[in-house]
């Protein structure tokens, strides 16, 4: 089982002879003198008074009273006396002290595969920020949005969707009506591609095949998600990481001894829509979790329908995972599978209702396996390999007036990824080396309906793009400063001719003081990142009457610049962090109605756009005062065509905004906790939005107007959307609550053609 570990160790040769004599943390000699305070509170003092690199996860710190007066003693020495009668426990990672639980695998948890963290707490642990396990984010010179297991059950939030439009507000999910395709994203920090809007995403270690529909995903099932905004994450995860890198982190069964236990929903209620009234909405979910000291499991399968006889939609997933640990060694393993079949929905203002279209459904499929091996407190390494398949409506029907997203017009897509990654890491005092690689193949098969009413599909090419990458990234302590620096190089089968070898590179540093009893941290960190074409852009290719030309010179997208950010944080649970960034994206790539016809086929190409300037503010808060808590996170941006390539031929001139793309977004709830009941009132909100006038066009389409001359003249700008919300979970006795949610207001939509959605109600029990 152990062999796959021997030539990766080749790294721990190397940093053996500086690591032998590192000195064990909790060996250094302390003090401390406190008096009836919390133990958050006092391990913190503790932790700012020495300059310590403790850890630990803000959601496992009991709420008690400690005192203690010692004077130079040994740091395990005062650690064991402040977790006496808890069910916490020092663990030394690296050159971390982490505080995991007495029961929990120390194997898995101190390498982040059980370990989540507070957003509220600046000494957390996160996965995203670091090639191999975890660190403190507190070390992290980039923005990292982290969501818990706990903030995701706390809020009154299960759609995955809309889990991410309340805790990540720049990662906006559109949704279109409600009932059509999966949500796909609108942008994250302004417009870095015109063809992939969303971060690049793994789902338990494993890249997805297509990262705007990670959506799929069972909410309930999701244990934490972790968030790097804007391409500093580019230096660890890869070209594909233009706008950022999103972690989806699953269930894997309780890290402590517990029976197998069920959990479950039970949900009805109600969708109301402009164009049909009321239509009933049914949800169930049954599964369950089991966990021991070495072993944990999880499970759940769920299905969900909208709609009367005919439903408007329905969908079904399965979702399982497990880990193991054996000495040094720990596995993780998660499959799923899941369907969305959106059979009716409403697509112009001319249908006159409901109009039938048979859709392909909408598919997904995934499989990994994570091993983490520790081989001592400077060592550690992990491998992650997988597989994930999506298929189905990639993009809806598009009208002729417009030139497609996708080559040749194509709406459907079978993508598939098998993908395998390595890193490892040596830690020697302050200093702390990782390297790694990473491999995909990604096979890509496009086809196209015939018609609005077509039934059948054309398959109109097929491509694969493999994927290979080397990094390194370096990080030390330099005083109270932490400075990290990265680079990762990329070999790809692509089709742009500068697209062969990108790399991106990444340098920031973060600094850390004391304030009092909470903690300030400043950080400033800079990133650089590239994206080659999708496969069949640069090349010549025709299907009945759309012809696209080649491009032998089209350039990969690029994505540069800067963030900086201020953090404050309180042992009370408080915080406030403030971020600005300013980053230039060049050569989006942009497919281009060349208005000429040969052959009674109409021409299009994909040409390099330009350079957007991508600058603006993102500030998140919150406090906890008794059974009152308050959280708010807002987003501000301005994104602009800043220069025009000079190969460009198509509408958009300097100063233009990228259609889709919000200039705010945001969140903001209150939540009261009397007990063990919860109810939360709060309202996401998107700002205004330049897009197209779909209505416009499904009339033309019919006949009813002229066609204008531009596509810039079907542009519209939209105003901005509040949804209020309001949640409910109230305790019925033993392991069973009652659940309810309601939004009201206007819909969460990208275009005024879908069918707005009003009230929603739901109501039912969970386990």
């Amino acid at each position: 089982m152990r062999g796959w570990l021997i030539a990766p160790l080749l790294v721990g040769l190397v940093a053996a002879p500086l690591t032998a004599q590192s000195p064990d943390p909790l060996d250094r000699r302390v003090s401390l003198d406190v008096r009836d305070v919390s133990l958050g509170e006092a391990l913190l003092r503790l932790r700012h008074a020495h300059q310590l690199p403790l850890a630990w996860r803000g959601d496992r710190i009991p709420r008690r009273r400690v005192s203690v007066s010692r004077s130079d003693v040994r740091l395990g020495d005062l650690l064991d006396l402040l977790l006496r009668d808890t069910e916490l426990v020092a663990v030394v990672s690296g050159s971390t002290v982490v505080l995991i639980g007495r029961r929990a695998s120390a194997v898995t948890d101190t390498l982040g595969l059980q370990v989540a963290s507070g957003i509220q707490q600046l000494d957390q642990l996160v996965v995203t920020g670091t090639p191999v396990g975890t660190g403190p984010a507190g070390d992290q010179p980039t923005a990292l949005t982290v969501v818990t297991a706990n903030d995701l059950a706390a809020a009154p939030h299960r759609r995955l969707a809309d889990q991410v439009r309340a805790f990540l507000p720049g990662v906006l999910p559109w949704d279109r009506g409600g009932t059509g395709p999966a949500p796909t994203l609108g942008a994250v920090r302004g417009v870095a591609s015109f063809t992939t809007r969303g971060p690049k995403v793994y789902v338990d270690g494993v890249e997805v095949a297509s990262s705007e529909l990670f959506t799929l995903l069972d909410g309930r099932m999701v244990d934490r998600l972790e968030m790097i905004h804007g391409p500093q994450g580019a230096a660890l995860y890869g070209p594909d990481a233009l706008s950022g890198v999103l972690q989806v982190e699953t269930r894997k069964g309780p890290p402590v001894a517990t029976a197998l236990a069920p959990r479950g929903a039970l949900v009805a209620g109600a969708l109301q829509r402009d164009i049909d009234g009321g239509s009933p909405w049914f949800e169930g979910a049954l599964g369950a979790d089991a966990g021991r000291p070495t072993a944990g499991f999880a499970g759940m399968a769920s299905v969900s329908r909208l709609g009367h006889d005919a439903p408007l939609a329905e969908a079904w997933r399965v979702q399982v995972g497990g880990r193991v640990t054996r000495g040094a060694v720990a596995v993780e393993m998660s499959a799923r599978a899941a369907s969305r079949d959106g059979n009716l929905e409403q697509q112009g203002l001319t249908t006159g209702g409901l109009r039938r279209r048979d859709v392909p459904p909408l598919e997904e499929r995934g499989l990994g396996v994570r091993m983490v091996h520790v081989a001592g407190a400077s060592l550690s390494q992990t491998l992650v390999a997988g597989v994930h398949q999506v298929s189905g409506t990639r993009e809806p029907f598009r009208s002729p007036i417009l030139a497609p997203r996708l080559p040749l017009g194509a709406t459907n897509e079978l993508a598939r990824r098998w993908s395998a990654r390595w890193a490892g890491r040596a830690v020697a005092g302050p200093l702390s080396l990782s390297v790694g690689a990473e491999a995909s193949r990604r096979t890509l098969e496009r086809s196209l309906r015939g018609g609005f009413e077509s039934v059948g599909l054309s398959t109109l090419y097929a491509e694969a793009l493999d994927a290979r990458g080397v990094f390194t990234q370096l990080a030390g302590r330099l005083g109270g400063v932490h400075l990290v620096a990265g680079a990762r190089q990329e070999w790809l089968s692509s089709v742009g001719r500068e697209a062969d070898r990108p790399w991106a590179a990444m340098a920031g540093a973060s600094w850390s003081h004391a304030l009092g009893p909470g903690t300030l941290r400043v950080r400033l960190a800079w990133g650089r990142a590239l994206r080659p074409p999708e496969p069949g852009m640069s090349e010549a290719l025709r299907a009945g009457q759309i012809q696209q030309l080649a491009n032998p010179v089209l350039r990969a997208e690029r994505q540069a610049g800067w963030e900086g950010g201020v953090d404050l944080f309180w042992p009370s649970g408080a915080w406030l962090r403030l971020t600005g960034f300013d980053q230039r994206a060049d050569d989006l790539v942009q497919q281009v109605d060349l208005r000429q016809t040969a052959a009674g086929a109409r021409q299009y190409q994909f040409q390099n756009v330009g350079g957007f300037t991508n600058r603006g503010v993102e500030l998140d808060g919150g406090a906890r005062v008794g059974p009152l808590a308050a959280a708010a996170r807002v987003q501000l941006l301005s994104s602009r065509l800043a220069q025009v390539s000079p190969t460009y031929a198509g509408d958009f001139q300097v100063g233009d905004a990228p259609l889709e793309v919000p200039r705010s977004a945001g969140s903001i709830a209150l939540r009261y906790e009397p007990g063990r009941a919860r109810v939360e009132v709060g309202a996401l909100w998107v700002g205004p939005w330049t897009g197209y006038d779909w209505a416009l066009i499904a009339r033309i389409d019919a006949g009813q107007l002229a066609v204008r001359d531009r596509t810039r003249d079907y542009w519209l700008d939209y105003p901005g959307v509040l949804r209020p919300f309001v949640g409910l979970h109230a305790p019925l006795g033993g392991r069973v609550a009652l659940w309810g949610r309601a939004e009201f207001g206007g819909g969460t939509v990208r275009d005024n053609l879908a069918p707005a959605v009003g009230r929603v109600m739901l109501v039912g029990v969970e386990m």
